[in-house]
């Protein structure tokens, strides 16, 4: 998994040379195991393995191979931290008071969005979906055209349960109610 701004480079870009033309920095395969998290900004250089089941904190460059199932963090090089780690793309569930005590606009209906609507079904006050044709789902625009922010003044918060689109998703509420809540659905 992949977040926001990774960078992996397997070459220099340009060559350094010695005296007689000779490459000095050639390029040199990044291999990335499997089940590895590579987190925002991160920077993977060439000739790097990144071990399966590891995770790369955000900011981190990484200039040295990663054993598995590590984590590696480090703006100016990359240091293992814990050599028995593993990672689930859920959530933290770190908003799980603020779910229970909110009134829910639920964005998203696939199944990560019905499966958040069952868990929550008492807070899921409205439901939003683009392509999604079914007698309590809204478009966001026509929800948009329904209600202003100040209709949903109090205890209304968005939840996005659509992974593949958030960022898209994120922006379109933000701009239309940018003073609300926007939180990822866990389920």
């Amino acid at each position: 998994m992949m977040a926001r701004n990774v960078i992996v480079y397997d070459s220099d870009f340009h060559q350094l040379v010695d005296d007689d033309g000779e490459q000095l920095n050639t390029p040199k395969e990044v291999v990335i195991g499997n089940h590895v998290w590579l987190g925002a900004n991160a920077t993977v250089l060439k000739g790097v393995h990144i071990g399966s089941h590891s995770v790369v904190a955000a900011n981190t460059l990484v200039t040295k191979s990663v054993p598995e199932r590590s984590l590696v963090a480090g703006v100016t090089t990359s240091s293992v931290i814990n050599e028995s780690v593993n990672w689930l793309r859920n959530g933290c569930l770190k908003n799980e008071e603020l779910l229970k005590s909110s009134k829910i606009i639920l964005y998203g209906y696939g199944m990560v969005g019905k499966a958040f609507e069952k868990k929550y079904r008492e807070q899921v006050v409205y439901v939003v979906d683009n392509g999604v044709k079914a007698e309590k789902v809204l478009s966001f625009e026509l929800f948009s055209k329904k209600y202003s922010e100040s209709d949903l003044e109090g205890d209304y918060i968005w939840v996005i349960a659509s992974m593949n689109y958030f960022d898209d998703l994120y922006v379109q509420v933000r701009k239309r109610y940018p003073h609300m809540t926007v939180i990822p659905a866990e389920v």
